[in-house]
């Protein structure tokens, strides 16, 4: 990007593929946990269940409540420091991954939305 100061469009056009390079891949890989977020959220809002977690996410989550190297690749992905298939690269994670079983997260403590609301109305 530096070398294209003084050209516009080579500037903008080197922004552009810097960008697509570095930045979008941290926004794409947010964008498909906000939108499975959203639908969670939106799930349990009408009092649905919402969808399962797939084994993988299941089985990462179980092993990053085990195994702190774990935990701090899934924090860094989260707060946007590394991808997730950078952390899956490094030595040994993967196999920590495998060898745990996946679990599903236990359901939230307190009421329901159905429990809530009739609590609310009394």
């Amino acid at each position: 990007v530096r070398d294209h100061l003084d050209d516009p469009a080579a500037f903008a056009a080197a922004f552009d593929a810097r960008t697509e390079e570095a930045v979008a891949p941290f926004y794409r890989n947010q964008i498909r946990e906000d939108r499975f977020r959203a639908a969670e959220m939106n799930a349990l809002r009408n009092g649905l269940e919402p969808a399962a977690m797939t084994p993988r996410s299941a089985q990462i989550l179980a092993a990053a409540g085990q195994d702190g190297d774990v935990l701090r690749g899934v924090l860094e992905t989260v707060q946007c420091l590394a991808l997730p298939e950078e952390v899956f690269q490094r030595p040994g994670i993967r196999e920590r991954i495998e060898a745990t079983d996946p679990v599903s997260p236990p359901p939230a403590p307190g009421p329901d939305r159905a429990q809530l609301l009739q609590l609310l109305g009394s």
